[in-house]
């Protein structure tokens, strides 16, 4: 199991081109009070292709969510850098989306109007705000909900709103912070479904963070552990599976099955 970098190609000659996300000998330190500095991530190195999904698990505490906020341009890294298409990460960019584990919608708004909040800021005409919103929730299937307020959804459906907010502004890279970890199992096989048929066959790089191996296995292109603190990549395995791929049909896929647990065997010692 090892980092594997997919050569991107045009016509009959291969070019070149600088991977969508890269992190190069990164490491972080924060300073705690009445501690002094804390080492929480070193030496973390990896590369994302455009369009590729990497997932993210590690045992809590282990720099998931800080690799997150060092490409959404949050957190400025200790050593080693950060970039994206080449480029360095000096602060955020509007071409990111950032979904976190709580939906954290507005609840004077409505469904619509949370979904076009992003579009709403960025000057977007109140007809293409309204088609870009309806399209998304209708592909999330709740536009029925449109005119309903946070309060009057369950858990399940805000989440989707916060898909479709997060997507509205038609983001380049899709960052997910255990953005399904707070869904009941039914539901979060519904949401998997729903998120992977927006994303499959478009060029949008995915970051996601979770605590769900199973999960992990079966959403991503490739499923990265890193080491309890201070975090640094253990492992990075690819999954190959075919696309697209249902979460329904696949809960019991035997290869799947197989690639979770390779990786669990070296997960499972990081959780002490």
């Amino acid at each position: 199991m090892s980092s594997v970098d997919t050569p991107v190609s045009t016509g009959r000659t291969p070019v070149a081109q600088a991977p969508a996300v890269e992190l190069d000998g990164v490491s972080v330190t924060f300073d705690v009070p009445g501690k002094g500095q804390t080492l929480v991530a070193r030496d973390i190195s990896f590369t994302a292709q455009q369009g590729e999904f990497i997932a993210i698990v590690g045992p809590s505490g282990c720099g998931k969510t800080t690799v997150l906020n060092m490409l959404a341009g949050l957190l400025t890294p200790s050593g080693g850098t950060v970039s994206r298409h080449g480029k360095p990460v000096t602060g955020p960019s509007r071409d990111i989306g950032y979904m976190l584990a709580r939906s954290a919608l507005t609840p004077w708004r409505t469904t619509r109007a949370n979904v076009e909040l992003g579009l709403e800021i960025r000057g977007v005409p109140r007809k293409e705000r309204r088609e870009r919103s309806m399209q998304l929730l209708s592909q999330l299937r709740i536009d029925h909900f449109a005119d309903a307020y946070p309060s009057q959804l369950s858990h399940g459906m805000q989440q989707r709103v916060a898909i479709a907010r997060t997507l509205a502004v038609d983001p380049d890279l899709w960052l997910m912070d255990e953005p399904f970890g707070a869904l009941d199992a039914q539901t979060r096989v519904k949401v998997q479904t729903e998120f992977l048929g927006l994303w499959e066959g478009t060029p949008k790089t995915v970051i996601f963070v979770t605590h769900d191996l199973s999960e992990a296995v079966m959403m991503a292109d490739r499923v990265i552990v890193m080491t309890a603190r201070p975090g640094t990549i253990k492992v990075d395995t690819r999954v190959d599976v075919p696309r697209p791929r249902r979460p329904a049909d696949l809960l019991f896929d035997p290869q799947l099955e197989h690639i979770e647990q390779e990786i669990w065997k070296e997960l499972r010692d990081e959780l002490g």
